[in-house]
């Protein structure tokens, strides 16, 4: 509609479908003709087209007889979830398409099934695909059902949605942040004003960590939460057209044999082109253990030293990588405490870059 004169134009969706019954009988009453590519670009796939699709979607995904028999992969819609429109990135193109978490049907864990996400846009317009997060009728992802409740178990968040009052949460969204999965949960709160009239803010962002739940960070909004979660409020600043280590912790600092701490890891690439990033984390005890992304890194020993390479691969001008090892160490027989110093060495294609040196205690 043009907001000056009210005058109605018609325009094909990039996927017009001659023979869908919809589109014959709208192309014999108006005057349709090609889009433009900036308005392709910005055209929704229709919300309530979409959840009438995804109910049946459901159900009838299960292609599997005995599956379909025992229930066991059947989806739902999260309670208080509802459609959004953004943009996100697969397969390396960043596309706009409408997308919903879904959970397995009445599962106790409310586990995450998957993402479904329709294409919107100029990009697979009105193509539906289902993303999921493991096997059929499981996964060890929370949904967002249960990163709520690990939001709200959190001793800090608990405390402040007490002194908040009333509030209500909005669309629970999955990020890839820092090499991991997270929610991000907006809190809105209720706040009378001068007119006695209801209106809403935002009280604050939480990050939940979609793998375990044990990672929980509140902020004011989404970049305060996210350097909380990364320790980047105490960070290292970097001039322009450095390469280096803003952030780097064990938590916790202190663990007992064999169990696992996490080395927090925040890489600034502040030049102004691309480079390769490697991490290098050194001890001079045999005794250490590193996993990454779920796969054990095998060592390399030189001169009394045993070092562990995580190969990051390529971070652009300006970005900023996180990711989170986890580091473990094993007492010798008959030692009952000792203090390790750990040495994280961070390389790009030309050399060593920066080194960060920190202690790890095990009991």
């Amino acid at each position: 509609m043009d907001i000056e004169n009210g005058g109605l134009s018609f325009y094909e969706p990039p996927t017009e479908n001659e023979t869908f019954f919809i589109d014959q009988t709208y192309r014999e009453y108006y005057p349709w003709r090609p889009a433009p590519a900036w308005l392709q670009s910005q055209m929704k796939w229709p919300e309530d087209l979409y959840e009438r699709q995804l109910e049946v979607a459901y159900i009838y995904h299960v292609q599997d007889g005995f599956d379909f028999k025992s229930g066991v992969d059947f989806h739902e819609s999260p309670a208080g979830s509802d459609t959004r429109y953004i943009i996100m990135r697969i397969g390396g193109v960043e596309r706009f398409v409408a997308m919903h978490n879904a959970e397995f049907l009445d599962s106790a864990g409310r586990n995450l099934a998957g993402i479904y996400v329709m294409g919107c846009g100029d990009k697979s317009f009105g193509k539906m695909v289902f993303y999921g997060s493991g096997e059929v009728g499981m996964s060890t992802l929370l949904g967002p059902t249960a990163a709520v409740q690990a939001f709200e178990t959190n001793d800090e968040v608990r405390t402040q949605l007490q002194l908040w009052g009333e509030h209500r949460y909005g669309n629970r969204l999955l990020y890839h942040l820092g090499g991991d999965l997270f929610y991000v949960i907006p809190v809105f709160l209720e706040v009378e004003t001068s007119a006695n009239r209801v209106i809403e803010k935002l009280g604050g962002v939480g990050l939940v960590d979609a793998e375990t739940g044990e990672r929980v960070q509140l902020g004011s909004n989404v970049v305060e939460a996210y350097y909380k979660m990364f320790g980047l409020l105490n960070q290292t600043i970097l001039e322009e057209g450095e390469v280096g280590i803003e952030s780097a912790y064990f938590d916790p600092v202190s663990i007992e044999s064999g169990q696992y701490s996490r080395l927090t890891l925040m890489l600034r690439n502040n030049d102004n082109m691309t480079h390769h990033l490697y991490v290098d984390i050194t001890t001079a005890a045999g005794n250490f253990s590193v996993l990454w992304h779920g796969t054990e890194i095998t060592p390399t020993s030189s001169a009394g030293n045993t070092t562990f390479s995580l190969d990051v691969g390529e971070v652009g001008p300006g970005d900023v990588y996180g990711t989170a090892p986890l580091v473990t160490a094993y007492l010798p027989q008959g030692v009952v405490l000792s203090t390790y110093i750990v040495v994280i060495t961070l390389r790009t294609e030309s050399g060593v870059v920066a080194q960060e040196t920190l202690l790890l205690t095990v009991t």
